[in-house]
């Protein structure tokens, strides 16, 4: 008899103090109130070392994403600093996160719109610009930066081929004979029309002579993709 209420002796005395001590605390610490403790700008680790004292409670709420700041930094609390709080309450904070870092996608031999669609659907933003180059035209041959590359802001440029430019100066054909403005300019392009006093002629041209004026002037651009129309003027030699 004496052994079994020594075994409820030691069952029952633990728990009735456990009981009267958290009637003592809820007396004396339940009822008060505390100003709410500022944690903006500090750790979640940090604000719990800060209000465990006061036995408050701090509880993730979420996150956000917000460039400059160090991740996991408490943003925003419910209820606001200064506000009275009682023990075992709660304080609700918003912690800041780092955006996933987003790796570039490979762009090379896709064409002009399968890029943008790729980087539409991973919301980047696709610059092009077309380069000379000996592949269908729109063929996306270079890319910044390249694949597997991290892009924090989210921007690429990529470089798409394009037909070699037809576009030259005209150079200054004055004081140079017929034959060797003719021999030069056919280097370029077989496609030219030579008029003398608004009249074609035909090349090789009879007579020796030198050109004494052009049109277009030289600096001009032409393009060599069009038929080539130069008009002269000549002094016999």
């Amino acid at each position: 008899m004496k052994a079994q209420f020594k075994n409820y002796f030691f069952i029952i005395v633990p728990f009735l103090c456990f009981i009267l001590g958290y009637m003592i605390s809820s007396l004396f610490i339940g009822n008060k109130s505390y100003p709410t403790p500022n944690l903006i700008g500090i750790t979640l680790h940090d604000a719990l070392l800060q209000t465990s004292a006061f036995h408050i409670n701090v509880q993730l709420a979420g996150q956000k994403e917000c460039p400059g700041i160090a991740h996991g930094t408490i943003i925003s609390q419910k209820p606001a600093a200064g506000r009275l709080i009682k023990p075992h309450q709660s304080i609700l904070v918003v912690t800041c996160k780092h955006p996933q870092a987003q790796l570039t996608p490979d762009l090379i031999g896709k064409t002009e719109a399968q890029a943008q669609d790729i980087c539409s659907a991973s919301r980047m933003k696709l610059k092009t610009y077309p380069q000379a180059y000996p592949l269908p035209t729109n063929t996306c041959i270079g890319q910044t930066p390249q694949k597997g590359h991290e892009i924090p802001d989210k921007k690429i440029i990529a470089y798409t081929a394009a037909e070699q430019s037809k576009n030259y100066l005209m150079p200054n054909l004055l004081n140079k004979s017929l034959d060797q403005v003719i021999e030069f300019l056919q280097k370029y392009t077989t496609n030219i029309s030579v008029f003398l006093h608004n009249q074609k002629i035909s090349i090789p041209y009879p007579q020796p002579c030198k050109i004494i004026g052009q049109k277009p002037l030289p600096g001009s651009f032409v393009n060599l993709k069009n038929e080539l129309i130069i008009q002269l003027e000549i002094e016999t030699i």
